[in-house]
Formats: C-alpha cells, sequence, structure tokens
C-alpha cells in the first residue's frame, strides 16, 4: 500500500519522513498523514506569526511576560492578605507539600544550628526539623522562598524541602528561638 502526505500529497518516495496521526485505537479510521516539508512549512508559518522561536517571538514573548506578571501580582495578593487558611492548604495540597497551620511553631535544635538569624529574617523562613538528611524549612511566601533557595541549601549545606507555614507563626518563632542563640 502506497502512503502519502494527507496534506501536499507527496508519495512517502518523494519525501524524506512520513508522521503518522495517532489516535485511540488504531484501525478506526484511516491514518492522516504529513510529510517533514509540510511540517517545516507549518513551523515557519508558525514562527512568522511570533508564536514559536526565530527573532519574530514578540507575541509569544510579551504573551509569557503578562502571564508571568500576573500569576505573580496575584500570589503577592494572597501573601498580603496572609492567605486565609483554607488559601494556604490549597496552595500546599497543588504543590505537593506540607502545610503547618499551627499558630506556634518549634524547630528542633539541630535545624536552628543550620541557618543564621540574620538570613532567616531576610527571606522569612524558619528551619524547622532535619528528616532524611534534608532540612524542611517553613515559609509563607512562595516567591521569596525561590529566590532564597540556592542561598539557602548553600548555607545550610543540605538539600532543602519547603513547608507552607502561617507567615505570623514564622515571625514569631524566629523572634523567639533567635534571641535565645544571641
Amino acid at each position: 500500500m502506497q502512503i502519502s502526505c494527507s496534506f501536499c500529497g507527496k508519495d512517502e518516495q518523494a519525501v524524506t519522513m512520513l508522521f503518522k496521526s495517532w489516535s485511540e485505537e488504531e484501525g478506526t479510521e484511516a491514518p492522516t498523514y504529513i510529510c517533514d516539508v509540510c511540517v517545516a512549512q507549518c513551523y515557519q508559518e508558525l514562527v512568522n506569526e511570533g508564536i514559536v522561536g526565530g527573532m519574530s517571538t514578540k507575541k509569544s514573548t510579551l504573551q509569557k511576560s503578562y502571564r508571568d506578571s500576573v500569576v505573580e501580582t496575584l500570589t503577592r495578593a494572597i501573601i498580603d492578605m496572609q492567605y486565609k487558611d483554607y488559601l494556604l492548604e490549597a496552595f500546599a495540597e497543588k504543590a505537593g507539600m506540607e502545610c503547618i497551620m499551627r499558630d506556634e511553631l518549634i524547630p528542633m535544635a539541630e535545624a536552628i544550628k543550620r541557618l543564621p538569624a540574620v538570613m532567616l529574617r531576610e527571606h522569612a523562613v524558619l528551619p524547622l526539623r532535619m528528616q532524611n538528611k534534608t532540612l524542611v524549612v517553613a515559609f509563607y511566601d512562595p516567591l521569596r522562598f525561590i529566590e532564597a533557595y540556592d542561598d539557602l541549601v548553600a548555607k545550610a549545606g543540605c538539600t532543602i524541602q519547603g513547608a507552607l507555614a502561617k507567615k505570623q507563626a514564622i515571625l514569631k518563632a524566629i523572634d523567639k528561638w533567635y534571641k535565645k542563640k544571641k
């Protein structure tokens, strides 16, 4: 059986490669094929429209920038609301991380030794415990935590796992537990 491109009609001898469409159940309908020449033409159209690659990606860059700024703005708004407990829980669940809803956080001595107080205050994080050679760190602001992550790992000398917690609980614990170390 001779196969050919469903778009331009060239047969398999006239092109370098033919791509076959996928279907969930093979044999339910005639497959569609597209040749490498048509794929290249489609790609060039996407570049020309600024949707992918090349120098003319103004539209896609603008879309990504807009999307990123909206996400950051919404994240900041939620942070400024101090999360409300259900938002904190939903964020933690979506991110697949621990969520600590207590008003008082008690870090373990081994965790406290890993990071200096000045760094904790600067980044608004609190080391809680060591868990399988990983330092579990409470944070309330995902953007600040992401920005600080590499510095925290370098200073702690181990991997870091984030756990979402209430802002007031973190700040209160930093003041309480790190005053003792002065």
